[in-house]
């Protein structure tokens, strides 16, 4: 009787030792398939962030190309556009992309688990920008922009200067010595719409051409139709009210902001710059006008 008993605890056991094994594999297996799910919508999170994004650069202007773009996104980052849905909405200043596709299960076929849809969403909005920083020192007068035309960003000798100021800008501190080193590092601080900011006034020709060609000289082979978006030959720059009434050291207002491209290596103390469209993350301006540069940022789906 005392062999059979001892016989019957080491099946309870064996038995036991069966299903806490299979519950072990199960957990495992649910645990490894999870895990693979999670890197699955990660990768779609990540693409429909950066799809939105690339799509965003044509908004408000286009939104037909800004679907395509964000399509053409989807596909060269190995995805089936057939997946994804792209919207654009408000008014052409958000666009939308929602991705969803299905996912095997790899262990949990054992437990029934055949297969499950993963899915990821984003959406971007985009807008004037109400604020930037690394603007470089020049004002430019507001008025109506043309993409691709040259306007002067900085006045030279006998140009028509206003009582001594030239559209050179003092951004935190005075002086020729950080006057350039702003050129060249642009403004270390934030600007923002209705911002009052001091003129610095006389023409600076020798800090001004040195700090543009250094700027000039780290992207030399950039081009208008190919600049990358963080060239040093894209420069920053506030949209003020007119230096008709300044005198000396005045102050001028921000009224927006404006990028602008440095087609050639400065050789005067006149500046000029092609007009060009740019998004950078930031503020966007509440109803604010449009001069150029655009801010954008993400938003929750369900907004």
């Amino acid at each position: 009787m005392e062999r059979l008993g001892r016989r019957s605890e080491r099946g309870s056991i064996l038995i036991l030792a069966a299903l806490a094994t299979t519950a072990v594999m199960g957990f495992a297996a649910v645990s490894v398939d999870a895990g693979r799910l999670f890197g699955i919508r990660q990768r779609l999170v990540d693409v429909c962030d950066s799809a939105a994004l690339a799509g965003a650069q044509e908004l408000p202007e286009d939104p037909t190309t800004a679907e395509e773009v964000a399509r053409e996104f989807i596909e060269r980052n190995g995805l089936d556009p057939s997946w994804a849905a792209v919207t654009v909405s408000h008014g052409a200043t958000r666009i939308g992309v929602s991705i969803a596709r299905a996912a095997d299960a790899t262990f949990g076929r054992a437990l029934g688990v055949g297969s499950t849809e993963v899915a990821a969403s984003s959406i971007v909005e985009v807008g004037a920008s109400g604020s930037t920083g690394g603007a470089q020192p020049f004002g430019v007068e507001m008025t109506s922009f043309e993409l691709g035309e040259s306007y002067v960003l900085k006045v030279g000798s006998g140009c028509g200067c206003h009582h001594g100021n030239f559209h050179a800008l003092s951004l935190g501190g005075h002086g020729a010595c950080h006057y350039k080193r702003v050129i060249i590092d642009g403004y270390g601080g934030v600007l923002r719409i209705g911002d009052e900011i001091e003129t610095e006034p006389g023409n600076m020709q020798g800090p001004t051409i040195y700090g543009l060609r250094v700027r000039y000289d780290a992207d030399p082979l950039a081009t208008f139709e190919s600049v990358s978006s963080d060239s040093p030959r894209i420069l920053r720059v506030p949209i003020v009210s007119a230096f008709t009434d300044c005198y000396g050291r005045d102050m001028v207002r921000v009224l927006g902001f404006g990028a602008f491209f440095m087609d050639e290596r400065p050789s005067g103390s006149q500046i000029r710059g092609r007009f060009m469209r740019l998004l950078v993350e930031g503020e966007l301006s509440e109803g604010g006008t449009d001069y150029g540069m655009t801010s954008f940022r993400f938003i929750p789906p369900e907004s």
